[in-house]
């Protein structure tokens, strides 16, 4: 049996940068999928390890890794073109921020009240609690 490795494709990074970039996601996955022999998922691990270029999660775009972070706190005119997408980021950054906050809170409580439905029974650990410096108050 022969061993032989097929040779790594090549790849043009930048016109999938820019096709991602200006397009988005949905026309990156279909430009692979016409262009290259391998899923998205390799050629974005390939990008991150073989390229210039990275993901800048806060803009939603890829850049190229040493002009990332002197741009970072400027926005794009692509940016600023696209107000509607802006505000739907913005209200999901807020909604994601109050969401994390619940679930940090539920977290902490969870420590000192457990809900037994099948018992019905709530069981707080005052003990607990208090040396938590909670005030425990019955109603």
């Amino acid at each position: 049996m022969s061993t032989k490795k097929r040779p790594r494709e090549k790849i043009d990074f930048k016109s999938f940068v820019e096709i991602f970039n200006a397009h988005g996601k949905a026309a990156a996955l279909k430009h692979v999928s016409e262009r290259y022999s391998m899923q998205y998922n390799t050629l974005v691990r390939r990008l991150r390890a073989e390229s210039e270029y990275r993901f800048d999660q806060s803009r939603d775009r890829y850049v190229l890794k040493n002009q990332a972070d002197d741009t970072a706190d400027f926005l794009t005119i692509e940016e600023l073109s696209r107000p509607a997408r802006l505000e739907e980021k913005a209200n999901l950054d807020i909604h994601d921020a109050v969401l994390n906050l619940i679930v940090d809170r539920f977290f902490e409580l969870n420590r000192f009240v457990n809900f037994l439905n099948r018992e019905q029974r709530i069981v707080i650990n005052l003990t607990t609690a208090k040396a938590e410096g909670y005030k425990i108050e019955y109603v």
